[in-house]
């Protein structure tokens, strides 16, 4: 038999088994005996804890860990083993309020303030651990113990306290968002939602499959996640990886019908395409912003009792028309669909993010000179209103992004003009520390940008040590193949190539364009990519990596 020093998880096995001494003797003999690796015993007990800890493998043995949690259940009151098996919603740990919310109803009305007496008891009888101040958590082994008391004696209970507890994390995770879009508010929102991820992340799936089966009961009860609904999920967003908030919405979608809710409807579809957008999925983003426009334009009635709705679709249609479907037909509703939403923000809304955002829409480098000017003039209006409305905050941070992104669009910018962007570029990665995302995937096309920055200056060290850390971002916090991956790698490539370094270059190189082709993402117009591999027809077939311009 392996001693303890000998495992190399002995610390995951023992908590594993909850620090039970007939757990830790009944792994012991398991492993000693071959019955599984130390792999596949951790695996199991993950999994099914209660059938792996059975003395000799037969569930009746009086020696087994169920019999032993089993028989500190008989000494509850039937108020405490219902308490018990509420707070067996929660699928990790949990604090005071949640669990004062769950063990309400086990009580008389008369007594709703004893929730704590009860916790408190739960955890005098080792049944609830208190990891740290006013935090909780419910070993494995109990909590798979105490949900089949549940399902055998309480068949409705374990879905009430399920139901108790989407509601509340649906209504904290709402107030967390108002809170979000305050002034100086939005570290204090992330790192709350941060505190409670496992609960928020787990309980938005259930409010959104509760949707999908038509539970009346909890949209109604869920109703502050609808209110404010474009708000609520620009604050998700920046919350979670693309992938869970991407699922989300197409889930989310699935259940919204546009005769029913056009404006629920919309929202979703230009938060959905704006996901697409970003991934490089031009067709679908397309897609949905067309269905979005023909939902619309049939439902205006609708969308003049929202303000807000109305300005948010607008600046993100507007946007849609100036970046993938521009053209000079185009260009006269673009300037009508941005003033129709700045004129609505400014009497409807007044000093308000989406206010702001309206400057930002119609950026794209089809600028005329004489517009120049005015452009930058917005654009420091918007950081302004930014400052005043959200103080620091993710937006602030981006408002001063989009800023160095002007200046950096222009063709052989001046050194004067570069360090002004290398100025804002480093105000925005500030930001999105001080505002609780440093390191996250909001800071990838800043820190990408001011590799470019630097690479216009020669400052090419210092633009490779940007695009490493925009990489390694990247890898974290992204899809396996992304749009953001492909345009570092492709950066990347073409400084080293720069650099002196063409067989690292080519590599580089190799891997971006590969993904490239993987999401379909186009490469028209990218002649420096073009002109780069023109010189290594071996390496890349025109073939397998056709040329779209004469370079």
């Amino acid at each position: 038999m392996k001693t303890l020093q000998e495992l190399s998880k002995a610390d995951e096995l023992v908590e594993l088994c909850g620090y039970v001494p007939i757990a830790l003797c009944i792994a012991g003999s398991l492993l000693s005996k071959g019955v599984y690796t130390e792999e596949e015993l951790i695996k199991c007990l993950k999994q099914g804890p209660l059938d792996v800890l059975q003395s000799n493998r037969r569930p009746t043995v009086d020696t087994s860990v169920e019999k032993s949690i089993m028989t500190s259940f008989e000494a509850l009151e039937d108020c405490e083993m219902q308490a018990l098996i509420l707070l067996c919603s929660f699928p990790g740990s949990f604090d005071t309020e949640a669990a004062k919310v769950l063990i309400a109803p086990c009580l008389p009305t008369t007594a709703r303030g004893q929730q704590v007496l009860i916790l408190t008891e739960l955890i005098d009888r080792c049944l609830v651990e208190q990891p740290s101040t006013q935090r909780y958590e419910i070993h494995s082994l109990i909590h798979t113990a105490a949900k089949k008391i549940g399902r055998e004696r309480y068949p409705q209970l374990l879905d009430q306290g399920k139901k108790l507890a989407c509601d509340h994390f649906i209504s904290r995770f709402a107030d967390n968002a108002k809170k979000h879009w305050s002034k100086d508010k939005c570290k204090e929102s992330v790192e709350a939602f941060n505190e409670d991820r496992h609960n928020f992340e787990f309980f938005l799936q259930v409010y959104v499959e509760r949707r999908e089966n038509q539970d009346a009961e909890t949209v109604d009860a869920c109703k502050t996640f609808s209110d404010d609904f474009p708000q609520n999920c620009m604050y998700l967003e920046k919350c979670v990886l693309p992938r869970f908030y991407t699922k989300i919405l197409q889930r989310l979608l699935q259940t919204v019908n546009s005769a029913s809710q056009p404006v629920y409807r919309v929202e979703l579809l230009c938060l959905l395409g704006n996901e697409t957008r970003k991934e490089g999925n031009e067709q679908k983003f397309k897609a949905l912003m067309e269905e979005a426009d023909q939902i619309h334009s049939k439902n205006q009635a609708e969308f003049e009792t929202k303000a807000l709705s109305e300005v948010y679709f607008l600046n993100r249609h507007a946007r849609f028309l100036s970046e993938i479907n521009y053209s000079n037909e185009n260009e006269s509703r673009i300037q009508e669909e941005t003033k129709t939403a700045l004129n609505v923000s400014k009497k409807q809304l007044g000093d308000h993010p989406e206010t702001a955002k309206n400057s930002f829409t119609c950026r794209n480098k089809r600028t005329a000179p004489w517009k120049i000017l005015r452009s930058q003039q917005k654009l420091n209006e918007a950081l302004e209103l930014y400052e005043k409305c959200l103080g620091t905050h993710i937006r602030t941070a981006k408002a001063h992004k989009h800023i160095a992104d002007f200046y950096l669009s222009f063709r052989g910018t001046a050194d004067r003009a570069l360090d002004t962007c290398r100025e804002h570029y480093g105000d925005a990665i500030k930001l999105f520390e001080d505002s609780g995302v440093g390191g996250r995937k909001e800071s990838i096309l800043t820190l990408k940008n001011l590799a470019i920055c630097h690479a216009k200056k020669n400052n090419f060290h210092d633009a490779i040590k940007q695009l490493k850390k925009a990489e390694e971002v990247a890898e974290r916090e992204l899809e396996e193949d992304h749009k953001w991956k492909v345009l570092i790698k492709t950066k990347l490539a073409l400084l080293h190539d720069k650099m002196g370094h063409p067989d690292q270059a080519k590599v580089v190189m190799l891997e971006g364009l590969l993904m490239s082709k993987r999401i379909n993402l186009p490469m028209k117009g990218k002649r420096k990519i073009q002109k780069f591999i023109n010189r290594y027809p071996g390496t890349f077939p025109e073939e397998d990596f056709p040329r779209f311009v004469s370079v």
